[in-house]
């Protein structure tokens, strides 16, 4: 599995237990989650939510990063692969610490995984949900080279979907690029089973 990834700015590393607290208060930001699906989550259902993600990475061999900074090793987010609820779609989700909105960090990110989710880990296809109102990361994605696929009423804001291939990534759509270290476990891989148990209690991350 891809435990550690860099690119020019950032170090993705596999999410830990010790990183609980990094991530309840990520989670329990009104400013980062306002703009997530989900919302602000309290101490318990941050926690919860962090305990399903550390399982993720145990059962898929995959899952979220935590995203720092190269330089000073500051906590800036999270990006990664998660399926879906459904078991059927594995989805790109991040999110990040207002202090770094605008600086190109979710792109960077993103464009990194993105890459190792087809190169490494072999997927055919990655999907990502956004809220309606996100334009910030519906530029995200699209810089990416991410196709908008549909846009569905859905509560206040809306549910946009986009997709992409494998063929997309080295066809110009995708301008990313990112440096990988890291062994994948083709035992991990040929295992990438469609969520268990744990799974069932996933609460949807958004984009």
């Amino acid at each position: 599995m891809i435990e550690h990834i860099e690119t020019e700015r950032l170090t993705l590393r596999r999410m830990t237990p010790p990183d609980r607290t990094l991530f309840v208060c990520l989670y329990g930001d009104p400013e980062v989650m306002e703009v997530r699906k989900v919302g602000v989550l309290d101490t318990r259902r941050a926690e919860r939510q962090f305990e399903v993600m550390l399982a993720h990475w145990r059962t898929s061999g995959f899952g979220y990063w935590v995203v720092e900074d190269k330089a000073t090793h500051r906590f800036l987010g999270e990006c990664g692969l998660l399926w879906t609820d459904d078991g059927q779609e594995v989805k790109l989700s991040y999110g990040y610490m207002p202090e770094v909105w605008g600086r190109g960090v979710a792109f960077e990110a993103a464009s990194a995984v993105l890459k190792v989710g087809f190169d490494d880990i072999g997927l055919d296809t990655i999907v990502a949900y956004s809220r309606g109102d996100n334009l910030a990361s519906h530029r995200v994605l699209e810089k990416c080279g991410m196709r908008r696929v549909w846009f569905r009423e859905r509560g206040a804001h809306g549910l946009v979907n986009y997709t992409m291939d494998a063929a997309d990534l080295g066809s110009g759509r995708s301008s990313g690029v990112g440096r990988v270290h890291g062994v994948f476990d083709q035992a991990v891989g040929a295992a990438f089973a469609k969520p268990g148990p744990a799974h069932a209690a996933f609460l949807q991350n958004p984009v």
